[in-house]
């Protein structure tokens, strides 16, 4: 899989940036096998106006709803792996969004994601938010920016 670390958003010039220890981090997560199930977590990150950097994930929990083609974060330990990095940076480490693994070469979004951004967002007031989708071969980048979700395009 070729790993894109940096990418655009063309509308506002945004730019988000994955350290590579996280890429290699989600390349282990990809649904490579016919019977690998969905995996997801939280990403976390510094917000540089108007850019993101993510810096950190939370890995799936044992109370995580883990299907072929569903993931429901449920595990607790998505919230206190944020709050402990929130806590640990002093106050610099964010929560920035959500990344989940889809069993398709190139992924794109469903309805079902697009609902649970919508619903994620009002919860939580962030904005932007940032989506991630792993695919068997590719990666899905975009942002919820104002209710709207908008794909980033690759920088290289």
């Amino acid at each position: 899989m070729r790993w894109i670390d940096t990418w655009l958003d063309p509308e506002s010039g945004r730019i988000v940036l994955l350290q590579t220890t996280i890429l290699l981090l989600l390349d282990t997560y990809r649904q490579v096998e016919s019977k690998s199930l969905e995996a997801g977590g939280a990403l976390l990150g510094c917000r540089r106006d108007p850019h993101l950097e993510v810096a950190r994930i939370t890995e799936p929990g044992v109370g995580d709803v883990r299907k072929r083609t569903f993931f429901d974060r449920r595990d607790p330990c998505h919230q206190r792996d944020a709050i402990e990095a929130w806590r640990d940076s002093g106050r610099f480490v964010d929560y920035l969004g959500d990344w989940h693994t889809h069993p398709e070469p190139s992924p794109t979004p469903s309805g079902v994601d697009f609902e649970q951004w919508h619903l994620l967002r009002m919860q939580t007031n962030i904005d932007p938010m940032l989506e991630l989708i792993i695919g068997t071969e590719d990666m899905w980048v975009g942002l919820v920016v104002n209710g709207k979700v908008q794909r980033l395009i690759p920088t290289a």
